[in-house]
């Protein structure tokens, strides 16, 4: 099973980013069958990362045969090849070229996964301060995704 985790927690305080105006870091990882990648609560550049993600689980929802989910600290993604124009998506997860993890899921799934994980972050910036603009950015990537799923 395919889920995608977005964790805000003690790995920074986001609070005393976004009140000093940073950009957020928070954890964002993979799991499949039990398997993390890169780890569990990696930490990057989530925003980003989903926003990223999105456009591309739209795609490969829409019938792209090829997509790719970066991580941008460190040298991880996640490559997403289609099987002869089936629903079937084969991934790989890469690290340093190396591919340390593969599986398959329907072309659907990436999006389901990665709302749950837009919906966690829409958790962890629930009470901040100076967060409306980000819950804004994760509310329309839900909206996105719900059109994906």
């Amino acid at each position: 099973m395919l889920e995608i985790h977005a964790r805000i927690d003690d790995l920074v305080d986001l609070q005393e980013l976004l009140d000093s105006g940073r950009y957020p870091y928070f954890g964002l990882w993979w799991r499949v069958d039990g398997v993390d990648f890169p780890e569990e609560n990696w930490g990057d550049f989530a925003m980003t990362l989903m926003a990223l993600w999105t456009d591309n689980a739209g795609a490969l929802a829409n019938g792209v045969s090829i997509g790719e989910f970066i991580f941008m600290d460190g040298s991880g993604r996640i490559v997403a090849n289609r099987v002869k124009r089936s629903e079937v998506l084969r991934l790989r997860a890469v690290w340093n070229d190396r591919t340390v993890h593969e599986w398959t899921c329907n072309d659907r799934d990436i999006a389901a996964a990665l709302l749950l994980a837009v919906r966690q972050a829409m958790v962890g910036f629930g009470g901040l301060r100076n967060a409306e603009g980000y819950m804004d950015w994760l509310r329309s990537l839900e909206h996105q995704l719900l059109t994906y799923a």
